[in-house]
């Protein structure tokens, strides 16, 4: 039946942030849909013990492999950091538009250290709501 439940796809947002805490907090939860998060594993795995949460993360090569949700499990499309990102210190995030194609908004951003050094970056679509 996993084809007739909604695909959720939830961005751990800013590495150094409390987006990684919230998706976390998401696994433990029952939800009738194939829920996933977009975010570097290994930061979720280090965060998951910070928090002593017992949720076990799924990596999924794919959204078309995730599956149903279930509580205590989070499934998770890996989106890499390229360098660790240290809370409390400065940085530096940046975005830009790409593309506009109709209602489609293609966009790219990425977030730095105060001196530069690049550690993620990231494309996303935005669909823009037609008018009621």
């Amino acid at each position: 039946m996993t084809s007739t439940l909604p695909l959720i796809v939830v961005s751990s947002g800013e590495p150094a942030g409390i987006g990684p805490d919230l998706v976390l907090a998401h696994g433990s939860r029952a939800f009738a849909a194939r829920l996933a998060v977009l975010g570097d594993p290994t930061l979720l795995a280090t965060r998951a013990r910070a928090l002593g949460s017992s949720v076990r993360l799924q990596e999924c090569a794919s959204p078309a492999a995730v599956g149903p949700h279930q509580p205590g499990h989070l499934q998770v499309l890996h989106v890499p950091l390229r360098a660790p990102v240290r809370a409390g210190e400065p940085h530096v995030v940046i975005s830009w538009p790409i593309e506009i194609d109709g209602r489609k908004r293609h966009s790219g951003s990425a977030l730095f250290t105060a001196d530069g050094e690049l550690l993620a970056s990231a494309r996303a679509l935005w669909i823009e709501l037609k008018p009621n």
